[in-house]
């Protein structure tokens, strides 16, 4: 006995195509609303009120990621591989990591990183990326002492191969470090925690390699600093006066309350994976790991190198 076949009839909307002329002659109006920080959704209804043009989100998208422009959002992985690498590089010494994705050359926006590095890790933390794969991701050296333009093309150049073994380049990169190896550190490391020892000379912390200009740089940072703390101290006195306006400091107020809050959290961060860490290796060598050894890794752990600056700012004893 045969049985006829019932075929439904196709009721949805068909999805509307739209060749690449029609593209071209909005894309110079479409680029000026995303110069401008206009929303998607507010590019879209500007093509309908402004042109009479009808589009879906979805296709405005994907245009603009053929155009090359716009943010590409980072999924789960990619936040994994990025967290993983910049923390494997500070341990070598490389403090500057970019990134960039594969499949357009974007380059990951310093917010996008920043958000990764600072943030809380709640999804990165169990993520790790621990295969040496790299999810539509490369990353590269930037060229920020040079002040040339980061060449595209490093790809081949500045691959990871293993996030694990001993190298993570698979060639040296041409950029100079932008924190040499301090010829002090090794002295820091040796000498007691002591209140009396409170600073250590910039020349010497830096090493021989350091620039003249370098030094000056600190000096007058750090003098700024000084004076803006003295400043906001007299201002506050009970018995200070408010201060000629020649004689008024800088307000960095609002930019170190803000970096004083993402560096407390990555600190967190960071202390958090050392004991992580520090508890799979006790497990390992069956509790013979030392308390000494542990505070010697962590003196040795990449969060410590950016407190280093810390030191370069005098201290004045009342």
């Amino acid at each position: 006995m045969s049985k006829e076949l019932k075929f439904k009839q196709f009721t949805k909307e068909k999805r509307k195509y739209t060749p690449a002329s029609q593209w071209d002659s909005h894309k110079e109006f479409i680029l000026q609303k995303l110069a401008e920080k206009t929303s998607q959704k507010g590019i879209i209804e500007a093509l309908r009120l402004e042109r009479g043009v009808n589009i879906k989100l979805r296709q405005l998208k994907r245009q603009i990621e053929q155009w090359g422009v716009g943010r590409r959002n980072l999924n789960r992985r990619q936040r994994a591989y990025i967290w993983t690498v910049y923390r494997q590089r500070r341990r070598e010494g490389k403090m500057s990591t970019s990134f960039r994705f594969k499949i357009d050359g974007r380059v990951v926006t310093e917010k996008q990183v920043e958000t990764v590095i600072y943030g809380d890790g709640s999804d990165i933390v169990d993520s790790q990326n621990s295969e040496g794969q790299t999810p539509g991701l490369v990353y590269f050296t930037p060229m920020a002492m040079t002040g040339d333009p980061v060449d595209p093309t490093v790809e081949d150049y500045n691959r990871i191969d293993n996030i694990e073994g001993e190298d993570i380049d698979n060639t040296v990169s041409s950029a100079p470090s932008e924190i040499p190896e301090c010829q002090g550190l090794n002295q820091m490391k040796s000498k007691k925690c002591d209140k009396s020892y409170q600073t250590i000379g910039i020349a010497e912390l830096l090493g021989e390699r350091s620039t003249k200009s370098t030094c000056e740089d600190l000096q007058a940072l750090c003098e700024d600093v000084l004076n803006s703390v003295q400043g906001i101290k007299a201002a506050v006195s009970a018995d200070a006066g408010p201060l000629p306006i020649e004689q008024r400091p800088k307000d960095y107020s609002a930019y170190f309350a803000t970096e004083l809050e993402n560096r407390i959290k990555y600190e967190k961060r960071m202390a958090s994976l050392f004991l992580q860490e520090m508890d799979e290796e006790k497990a390992k060598s069956g509790d013979t790991l030392s308390a000494e050894e542990c505070y010697s890794r962590w003196i040795r752990y990449p969060s410590r190198y950016t407190g280093i600056l810390i030191d370069l700012i005098p201290i004045n004893k009342e």
